[in-house]
């Protein structure tokens, strides 16, 4: 018996050695492991702490999909919110929308009216308010006869005297042969179908920056933009973007780009007449930017084209829509303080034409 209990005493003294042993392995095991866990969730913190402080800038689609339920569906933004957000002022504006470019609508300025000297440039677009397709150019009774003051560097602009921002057949025939680039603001031509979607290609988030990552319809076909106006075959190009420009970039890095764009286009169209539009203002109560940060790039754009590249030219359809503290008139904003209402678009073009349209004379025959 006692032999017996020596066993049992024995046998129980090494399971529990055993025990223990196995007991000090697996602690240390899950020592080693705490640490490298730890490791890895200081590693996700600190990823974290530096996706939350990377600044970005604000571009006039972010702004209309995150506030104002009044932003017009000029933008085209692919954000499903910006979608949602414009549908249905988009709906109520088209309904508004200029009848015709032909007729003689009466828009009143409630402002000063300022002047500015301008590099003139081209365009291409048309006045059909009615048909989808390019419009042919409008047959006068006038001889044409074409003024340099197309490519002039000082054509001035002032509001009608009449008041009224009415285009003349030989206005209407020059559009025919232009087509505008751009961004949301730019679509608004198409949009409230003041111009033909053949003379427009532009569409939201558009940059100067960026116009290279963008496919535009034309045709039937998705295009980039170079491709897309080869496809046209305009006589003039105006450029008209920026507004997600300028919280994005600084003026000059805004040239650069800009320069990048008109070679190609050139490349593509060495016939075209390549033209760069003003930023639009926006409200005096919108906090996007500011109307000097605006002006800023729109100044340093022109002198840089005028001392660089005079071929290119510059034309201003800023200075009608401002009223006397360097803001956008109430009545032409869409509601956002930044997109434009449709009878604003009347004025843009009044200015072109204004700047860059051939002048006529009457024929004595």
């Amino acid at each position: 018996m006692k032999k017996i209990g020596r066993m049992l005493l024995t046998g129980m003294a090494a399971c529990v050695l055993l025990a223990g042993c196995g007991l000090i392995d697996e602690q240390s095991d899950l020592g080693a492991r705490i640490p490298e866990k730890t490791q890895t969730s200081a590693s996700e913190a600190t990823s974290a702490g530096t996706n939350a402080a990377e600044p970005t800038g604000t571009t006039v689609t972010e702004l209309t999909a995150a506030g104002s339920t009044e932003s017009p569906s000029v933008s085209e933004s692919t954000s499903a919110a910006a979608q949602t957000t414009t549908t249905s002022a988009t709906t109520a504006a088209s309904q508004t929308a200029l009848t015709s470019l032909s007729t003689t609508a009466a828009l009143s300025q409630s402002t000063t009216t300022t002047t500015a000297s301008q590099t003139a440039g081209t365009t291409k677009t048309t006045v059909s308010t009615t048909s989808t397709s390019r419009v042919s150019s409008v047959s006068t009774t006038t001889a044409t006869t074409v003024s340099t003051a197309a490519s002039s560097s000082t054509a001035k602009i002032s509001a009608p005297a009449s008041g009224n921002y009415t285009l003349t057949d030989n206005d209407k025939a020059f559009l025919s042969d232009c087509v505008f680039v751009g961004d949301s603001i730019c679509s608004g031509l198409s949009v409230y179908k003041v111009l033909p979607k053949s003379n427009v290609v532009a569409k939201g988030c558009v940059a100067a920056r960026s116009i290279f990552d963008y496919k535009f319809s034309v045709g039937g076909s998705n295009l980039g933009v170079v491709a897309a106006l080869k496809a046209l075959k305009p006589k003039y190009v105006i450029f008209s973007m920026g507004m997600n420009d300028v919280n994005m970039t600084s003026a000059q890095k805004y040239c650069e780009n800009y320069k990048t764009l008109l070679t190609k286009v050139q490349d593509a169209l060495p016939d075209a007449k390549l033209v760069v539009a003003s930023i639009t203002p926006i409200t005096t109560t919108s906090t996007f930017c500011t109307n000097s940060r605006i002006d800023t790039f729109n100044s340093t754009i022109k002198s840089y084209l005028a001392e660089n590249y005079p071929a290119w030219g510059y034309v201003d359809i800023s200075t009608l829509l401002k009223n006397q503290y360097n803001g956008l008139i109430s009545n032409y904003t869409s509601g956002d303080g930044i997109h434009l209402a449709p009878k604003a678009y009347t004025v843009i073009l009044y200015q072109v034409c204004a700047q860059l349209a051939p002048k006529t004379t009457a024929s004595n025959g």
